[in-house]
């Protein structure tokens, strides 16, 4: 019963208005929850983008985009770890937001059901397969910082890449048609891809002679 009202609040809030926040509040207390995030079904052609983040850092948890087929209903259900603290935003065919919060028991799942769960502490490269990544990338002022991680688990800031030094490698990938480095330090490195991508790379952390890769979209810390 519980994960049909989702459907049912987004679509009336879509056609009343989308700019409608359903305000609970979060907990003081910084916990971790199995989050429901998106909706049940997604309607063929219609798209729904789901934005968890800390709203006080802006650290992103997760950001998902998920279009209906045309011969089907899709589902853009997903259950994700998160703080207790965060904010989902949900963008239906790109109006919105529409506001939930992570706080609301409403949207909770038992723990054991976040299969593979998160680490959730705001990287980017974040998920069930990478618990043993050799690095930890973070956005931060538009910028991206990635961390060195060593076999105690430890990390050490490797390096900075700012916001125009990351539009600025987009760029010239995309001009050039190659790979464009932005920054490097520690061993690993950040670079541009020529179809508007950011990649990470850098040593395995276990076996030195792999090599980690971690890509995602070039709009995601800007």
């Amino acid at each position: 019963m519980k994960r049909m009202l989702r459907p049912f609040i987004l679509f009336s809030l879509t056609l009343l208005v989308l700019t409608f926040a359903i305000a609970f509040p979060a907990s003081a207390q910084v916990e971790h929850v199995c989050y429901t995030s998106g909706m049940d079904f997604i309607p063929p052609f219609m798209t729904i983008r789901s934005v968890v983040y800390d709203p006080d850092s802006g650290a992103v948890y997760f950001d998902r985009t998920v279009t209906g087929r045309p011969d089907e209903f899709t589902s853009g259900m997903l259950l994700i770890l998160v703080p207790i603290t965060a904010r989902e935003d949900i963008y239906l065919n790109d109006f919105g937001p529409i506001v939930f919060y992570a706080a609301d028991a409403m949207w909770h799942m038992p723990l054991h059901d976040c299969v593979g769960g998160r680490i959730g502490d705001g990287r980017v490269n974040d998920g069930a397969d990478q618990l043993g990544a050799p690095l930890a990338a973070y956005c931060t002022s538009g910028g991206i910082e990635v961390w060195d991680i060593d076999t105690s688990a430890q990390g050490t800031l490797g390096f900075t890449a700012a916001a125009d030094e990351i539009d600025a490698g987009l760029s010239e990938a995309a001009a050039s048609g190659l790979p464009t480095l932005i920054a490097s330090g520690l061993g690993n490195s950040l670079y541009a891809t020529p179809h508007g991508n950011l990649a990470l790379i850098g040593p395995d952390l276990r076996e030195p002679d792999k090599t980690y890769h971690f890509e995602f979209p070039g709009s995601r810390c800007g």
